[in-house]
């Protein structure tokens, strides 16, 4: 036999709202924004974590395991959740390679630019590097419609891929495999 569902009054409802407290109500703001960052942040990975495996059932064991690796850095605050997305997808699609995930990934390249160019103003290839990282993960049209318009330009060519390779081996994460 079905049970009905049991309703409530919109003065009942509001009566068991105050019964309550959110997490905001328990925590400092800084302390639950905090936690309700890390909390889509992991949210975020599961669900990459899911549609790789998916992708790849052959890999999926690896793609399990690899939670830990996701978990964001202190760079990661306060970010949008593209550029974690971008973060989880390159770290996974690495697993699935083979590769090493100790290389920093674009993303925390990306970010680590963000943090420097608050202390003092990029230098033409590091803005030039920054506006090719931006575009990669946020897309063309997006960059356009943000009004982030091209900035600097490379000295030679190529000369930004070797400075992003620069750039990863000084942000590496020895701690991920």
């Amino acid at each position: 036999m079905k049970q009905k569902a049991k309703t409530y009054s919109k003065e009942q409802k509001k009566e068991n709202r105050k019964k309550f407290l959110s997490l905001y109500d328990l925590f400092p703001t800084e302390f639950s924004n905090l936690l309700s960052h890390t909390l889509m942040c992991f949210d975020i990975a599961e669900k990459e974590i899911e549609n790789y495996q998916l992708e790849y059932p052959r890999h999926s064991g690896e793609l399990f395991d690899a939670f830990r690796f996701l978990m964001p850095s202190p760079l990661f605050r306060k970010i949008s959740k593209r550029v974690f997305r971008n973060h989880c997808r390159e770290l996974l699609e690495r697993i699935v390679l083979g590769k090493s995930t100790k290389l920093a990934t674009k993303a925390e390249v990306l970010l680590s630019l963000s943090e420097s160019s608050l202390d003092a103003p990029l230098r033409q290839n590091y803005a030039y590097l920054y506006y090719r990282l931006f575009k990669h993960i946020f897309g063309k049209k997006r960059t356009e419609n943000m009004g982030i318009k091209k900035v600097g330009q490379e000295l030679y060519k190529g000369e930004y891929k070797k400075l992003f390779k620069e750039l990863q081996k000084k942000l590496r994460q020895d701690w991920r495999k």
